[in-house]
């Protein structure tokens, strides 16, 4: 089982290899499931009983998943297939955000600014993305 709010430094070891996690949602939520790294993944989500609710393959950085999704209470599976390679998982959700570059890639990951405050960023890709919270 994985938790919300981390980030998990996985494999795919051969193009027919598959990696499945489980997740539990405790409250009613938008939450994200992405990949970053340089390995082409696919990303399926399932509810508890194995159906698939959503899929994605490239709407992420580069070659990534990104599955954001309002979710309900529940346990979930989040299977990722693709090129053999390394990869990182982001699991995000309320108050629980991750670190991917210089500034967050969702709502929940945001960087704190203040208004009048200059804050330098780069976009590492053309489909990278920069949230801010003020």
């Amino acid at each position: 089982m994985v938790t919300i709010g981390s980030t998990l430094d996985e494999a795919l070891l051969s193009n027919v290899d598959s990696d499945f996690f489980q997740i539990t949602v405790i409250t009613n939520g938008v939450y994200s499931f992405y990949t970053t790294g340089t390995t082409d993944v696919y990303g399926n989500l399932y509810n508890s009983g194995y159906e698939l609710i959503d899929y994605d393959g490239n709407s992420g950085i580069g070659n990534n998943f990104d599955i954001t999704r309002t979710l309900g209470p529940g346990t979930y599976y989040l299977g990722i297939t693709g090129a053999a390679g390394d990869y990182q998982l982001h699991l995000e959700g309320r108050a629980a955000g991750t670190v991917t570059d210089d500034h967050g890639y969702t709502a929940w990951s945001a960087t704190a600014v203040a208004l009048g405050q200059v804050t330098d960023g780069t976009l590492s890709a053309a489909d990278d993305r920069d949230f801010f919270n003020l």
